[in-house]
């Protein structure tokens, strides 16, 4: 299997070997959906803390006596029923992350971007540089690139520093790293562009075949 390689101006300049079952055949969103959620779930903070009558400062001496008063017994000023009282059964700090195995990483990975190429919204772009460095120019020649498609996820090397400054003050693009490389930020993009360099670099990094995600 062979992916074009592009230039900026989106003329085909060469090619990519694909290892065998680089791209899955079958379509399962179940499985990327899944990733996704476990992988939000474990962004959660888990830090919301409200005191309960124990941990309010005040109590220990009874408001006033049991009977003769008139008014409804009392026993604690810390009662949820009394203002700047304890909250009764409030949020706890609590850790919400969840295990995702690498092999069902990878396989979500696999699936998202065969869907991608599948539907035309992935590119290996070769060389990713401009003339000038200036998000002007990068915006209006991206801009009929990856028309009609509206955001874009690109993966450059990180010593491309150059890249991130120009990239990083457009609200439509993300620029990472190969290292950053996840199903979320796959799914949220419509297209997906990697620099030559970079998709070389995933081939070799990660195990893709058919029979490395069963084993």
């Amino acid at each position: 299997m062979e992916l074009d390689v592009f230039d900026i101006q989106r003329n085909k300049v060469g090619e990519v070997s694909l290892p065998d079952g680089f791209f899955p055949e079958d379509w399962k969103p179940w499985l990327v959906q899944e990733v996704i959620k476990e992988l939000a779930q474990g962004n959660r903070s888990g830090t919301r803390k409200a005191k309960s009558r124990g941990e309010v400062s005040g109590g220990g001496k009874k408001p006033w006596k049991q009977k003769g008063t008139g008014r409804a017994r009392q026993g604690s000023n810390t009662s949820p029923v009394w203002a700047r009282g304890g909250t009764a059964h409030g949020p706890k700090p609590k850790e919400y992350s969840a295990h995702v195995s690498k092999k069902k990483k990878i396989a979500a990975l696999r699936q998202i971007l065969g869907y991608k190429y599948r539907e035309g919204q992935l590119f290996v772009l070769d060389p990713p540089v401009l003339p000038e460095p200036k998000t002007r120019l990068f915006a209006k020649n991206f801009a009929s690139f990856l028309s009609p498609y509206r955001t874009a996820l690109f993966f450059v090397d990180k010593q491309e520093d150059t890249f991130f400054r120009v990239t990083r003050n457009l609200p439509w693009t993300k620029t990472l790293a190969i290292e950053g490389l996840n199903v979320y930020d796959l799914a949220k993009h419509d297209v997906v562009v990697f620099a030559k360099k970079t998709f070389e670099e995933l081939l070799g990094k990660h195990r893709w075949t058919e029979s490395s995600t069963k084993s």
